[in-house]
């Protein structure tokens, strides 16, 4: 009989003008709070959810704004992000959203993992990199485990000591194959070890999973669960060495037809264009790809 453990205590931070409110309603429209119910402490847990603690500093985009109710905020100014403009990170406000998050990591924790959105994903990551660095929070259990929806990896100089080797923490990237930050989110992937990465067929939204790909993301959160269930047990927040290499296997998903027989499945080195008019628009495989890879190709 398996042994039941507690669910994760996840710390959920929001996207580009949006709050913590809509992000938790993100997650109740994809119906993962629903999915995700037996393994996190999320929508029935407000806390978890933050707001960052500047007000947006411009326009709210047009698929928020049509979507959900304001008041709208940010964790740091960005520029041309708007209709899938190459957007610009200014950073303003960001090493005070970083004091803000800390101070209610020590106030609301201790959290499990953490998770991010967007421009979330950005402060999740950079967190998670300094915690593990030694450079931040050491005063707080490890966060043993993150989760990116569409998120980005940050270039700001205050984090680039805690990026400069790949992070040593279990991570979860889902991705859009039509999200305009596709490749910001691909070199956030590179950034840890050992990254799990789920491609679905979206843009940039908090997707519906479902079928193999919700397989592979209950499959990661029950093996960080385990892992925690040990720690508690044990008492100690010490990290073992063999944390990321004994998570794998239960998260080498069912192979696709596509790639039957042919072990764990990889990414096809070529996919389709924007402007292709090939028939590999009309079954494209990366919308099928669940992938745990050590290494995340260069091409998706």
């Amino acid at each position: 009989m398996a042994t039941a453990h507690r669910k994760l205590r996840v710390l959920c931070l929001h996207s580009w003008r949006t709050s913590g409110d809509i992000f938790k309603a993100q997650f109740q429209r994809s119906k993962l709070d629903v999915a995700l119910d037996d393994l996190l402490e999320l929508v029935r847990c407000c806390q978890v959810f933050l707001t960052a603690p500047h007000a947006a500093s411009g326009p709210i985009p047009d698929d928020v704004a049509g979507a959900f109710q304001g008041p709208y905020f940010e964790w740091f100014t960005t520029e041309k992000a708007q209709h899938g403009e190459e957007f610009i990170f200014t950073y303003h406000n960001m090493l005070e959203s970083e004091a803000f998050i800390i101070s209610a990591i020590r106030e609301l924790g201790p959290f499990d993992g953490i998770c991010g959105f967007s421009q979330g994903g950005a402060m999740a990551s950079a967190l998670v990199a300094l915690q593990h660095a030694g450079l931040a929070l050491p005063d707080v259990p490890l966060f043993t485990f993150a989760l990116f929806f569409g998120s980005v990896l940050t270039n700001h100089l205050r984090y680039q000591q805690a990026f400069k080797d790949r992070v040593q923490v279990p991570s979860c990237h889902i991705i859009g194959h039509k999200d305009y930050v596709k490749e910001h989110s691909i070199a956030l992937a590179r950034s840890f070890e050992g990254p799990i990465v789920i491609i679905h067929s979206k843009g940039h939204v908090i997707p519906a999973l479902a079928n193999q790909h919700l397989a592979v993301l209950r499959a990661f959160l029950v093996s960080m669960q385990e892992s925690t269930a040990a720690l508690d047990s044990s008492g100690t927040q010490e990290r073992q060495q063999q944390q990321m290499s004994t998570s794998l296997d239960p998260l080498d998903p069912p192979r696709p037809e596509w790639e039957a027989g042919q072990g764990r499945p990889r990414v096809p080195q070529q996919r389709a264009s924007a402007t292709s008019n090939s028939s590999q628009q009309q079954q494209d495989p990366v919308q099928h790809i669940v992938q745990p890879v050590s290494k995340v190709p260069s091409k998706l």
